[in-house]
């Protein structure tokens, strides 16, 4: 599998383009997932979702009440279906108990089967003017909301209601504030669920609360319209979107405030995306461009041009910016230097060798065999007097003199020997590092080769 291939970014447009992304810090690929030729725009991609828990299934809703389901392993679409239930675009997709779940504008829920019992099928109705559904993951409930359509949880093994709001009190003049819930999402590790709204607010309900139906958090955003919502890897942060190129972060501690805007957009913000392990946020938007903001700092981090209008945005839940090669490079480096650890320090003691200290060393394991520096030295007197009789009786004691005083030249004990025929057979490559070390030869002046003539 190539790098181009790894995708763990997917994003829908309104023509029709199903576009992977692989998002690194060196590189960004981008590539067209489905061919261009079956690409119309009367089959915009309407919302996207993940089919099971490995993510290797991914749900593509499409304009015209169409399904069709890519393999992400094998990548290629392994089914397209219709819907056909219901009035509407689908405002929602989803995958529960093997079986395809599925919105649309009219309030009509549908929950089939469609590999096993494509003919037989569960639907129920959730109220009319539907914008948005929500799946909770790793649950049986879902939430519904719309135009005067307020926030509705729903379970599916019963298709029963088991919450709804309440809208809030009149304003100051006593009229009614209208309901527009454009955008939901659940709270993570938490039962709370947040709605964003046309009509410019962001509200936090509590389903655990019976005996209040109200939102327990409500902040306002004046003369924005919002779009869409979704929560960060932070419990107390949602990223909300409008219509008019805005996105910006609600903190919901305390009263709840509006706390950090990002800019960089001219058009309206679809849909928006935050990883659980990168402090960003990944953005789509109509003026065709895909951004990536950081969290804290609100830096504009990266945008590309796709030459189609962005609907929607999927990430992997194990996002990171860390190339995937990098990473295995680093661990196959990590597990080589575990497993040649108990080399290194042998080796980088011999590396560390030089000719002055290996030298002492050898004349430290000469000493060692004898009481004293005087013994040495007797020694070696000894074994030059024997050197110097060879020597007179070849050439005389006069020629032998005149060499010995005019030339310097190495002699070679016989315990030095010894103890290099040891150390040959112990290590080869410190000799070749070291051959005038290794010789251990002593070097003689006129002076000793005059005291050797008179011990004689």
């Amino acid at each position: 599998m190539t790098l181009a291939d790894d995708y763990n970014i997917y994003i829908g447009s309104s023509t029709g383009a199903f576009k992977g992304v692989n998002l690194s810090k060196d590189k960004c690929i981008i590539k067209n997932i489905q061919n261009v030729k079956y690409i119309t725009n009367k089959a915009s991609v309407l919302a996207l979702n993940w089919g099971n828990v490995e993510e290797s299934e991914l749900l593509i809703a499409y304009s015209g009440q169409k399904i069709k389901i890519y393999d992400t392993d094998f990548k290629n679409f392994n089914t397209n279906t219709d819907v056909s239930f219901g009035e509407g675009d689908i405002v929602g997709v989803s995958r529960y108990d093997e079986c395809i779940l599925t919105a649309v504008k009219s309030g009509d829920v549908k929950l089939w089967r469609y590999k096993t019992e494509p003919d037989q099928w569960t639907n129920f109705n959730v109220g009319p003017q539907l914008e948005c559904m929500k799946h909770n993951k790793h649950s049986n409930i879902i939430a519904t909301g719309g135009k005067e359509n307020d926030l509705k949880l729903w379970d599916l093994n019963t298709t029963k209601n088991i919450f709804s709001a309440k809208n809030v009190k009149p304003d100051e003049f006593d009229l009614r504030r209208p309901v527009w819930v454009n955008g939901i999402s659940f709270l993570p590790n938490s039962d709370k669920v947040a709605v964003c709204s046309k009509q410019g607010y962001v509200r936090v309900y509590d389903p655990k609360i019976t005996t209040q139906r109200r939102p327990v958090l409500k902040v306002d955003i004046p003369d924005v319209a919002l779009s869409c919502i979704t929560t960060t890897n932070q419990s107390h942060y949602v990223i909300v979107g409008s219509t008019t190129g805005d996105m910006m972060a609600v903190d919901l501690r305390g009263k709840g405030k509006p706390c950090y805007k990002y800019k960089g957009f001219a058009g309206c913000v679809k849909d928006i995306a935050c990883p659980l392990n990168e402090n960003l946020i990944l953005s789509v938007s109509l003026d065709r461009h895909f951004r990536v903001h950081d969290f804290h700092s609100k830096k504009l981090l990266r945008k590309d041009y796709m030459q189609s209008r962005l609907t929607s945005i999927l990430v992997r839940s194990d996002f990171s910016l860390e190339n995937e090669t990098k990473k295995e490079e680093q661990e196959h480096s990590e597990e080589k230097g575990d497993s040649d650890e108990k080399y290194d320090p042998e080796h980088f003691e011999m590396n560390q060798v030089t000719r002055e200290n290996y030298a002492e060393s050898k004349t430290n394991k000469n000493t060692s065999d004898y009481d004293d520096e005087s013994d040495i030295e007797i020694v070696d007197e000894i074994d030059n007097d024997e050197d110097k009789q060879d020597e007179s009786e070849e050439d005389g004691e006069e020629e032998g003199e005149e060499e010995a005083s005019e030339n310097e030249y190495y002699t070679e004990t016989d315990e030095d020997e010894k103890e290099n025929e040891e150390d040959d057979g112990e290590s080869d490559e410190g000799d070749e590092m070291f051959p005038l070390a290794n010789s251990n030869k002593r070097k003689l002046s006129s002076s000793d080769a005059g005291k050797n003539k008179k011990s004689k």
